[in-house]
């Protein structure tokens, strides 16, 4: 693990990795710029995924040093580069199943969702 924090090889009961819905509670010290660089991609990846859908539909109960947090009032600077805090750590619940996933998923298994989910 040259880049340091652990690897992608400890999956939990043999799964493979992207097997499993990312959805979970994160906490990102923003002082650090890789894990700013982490929300930032989070909320593109979320504007591609759902346009015109607000980014507190997926990301709930945002906490920034422990006080709440409006996740939608992060905006695009003029070069569309979502200007994030620079400090702090953020906390918050990532619930992404009402993107990733459709009704008819329930009777797939999670590799069958996940090759439909890469297709797109």
């Amino acid at each position: 693990d040259e880049c340091g924090g652990g690897g992608v090889s400890a999956y939990v009961d043999n799964s493979e990795l992207f097997d499993e819905d990312p959805s979970g509670r994160y906490a990102l010290d923003l002082s650090y710029p890789v894990q700013r660089a982490l929300l930032r991609l989070l909320l593109v990846r979320l504007a591609e995924g759902a346009p015109g859908t607000a980014a507190s539909t997926f990301i709930r109960g945002a906490a920034l040093r422990e006080e709440r947090f409006s996740i939608d009032g992060i905006k695009r600077g003029k070069h569309g580069i979502f200007q994030v805090p620079t400090s702090g750590v953020l906390t918050f619940d990532l619930s992404l199943g009402d993107l990733l996933l459709r009704p008819e998923d329930a009777s797939c298994t999670p590799r069958e969702v996940i090759g439909r989910i890469m297709q797109r």
